[in-house]
């Protein structure tokens, strides 16, 4: 469950530096597009994150249960 958290946790820095990257080298009227790309992106991996998380947590909650 924790490395979960940690998961969710290091995938949001991520997505956080990725929009400042491009951000910081695009100009002004562009930068929406740089977040709408940013966003993009962050839907496309959340749910892999978040099933991932959820197989963590859901065998650890297993084997607590059965121990």
């Amino acid at each position: 469950m924790v490395i979960g958290i940690y998961l969710v946790i290091a995938f949001l820095v991520f997505v956080a530096i990725a929009c400042e990257k491009f951000t910081h080298d695009a100009a002004f009227h562009t930068r929406w597009e740089a977040i709408r790309i940013g966003a993009l992106v962050g839907v496309f991996w959340l749910p892999i994150v978040v099933m991932i998380a959820l197989g963590i947590f859901y065998s650890y909650i297993h084997d607590r249960g059965t121990m």
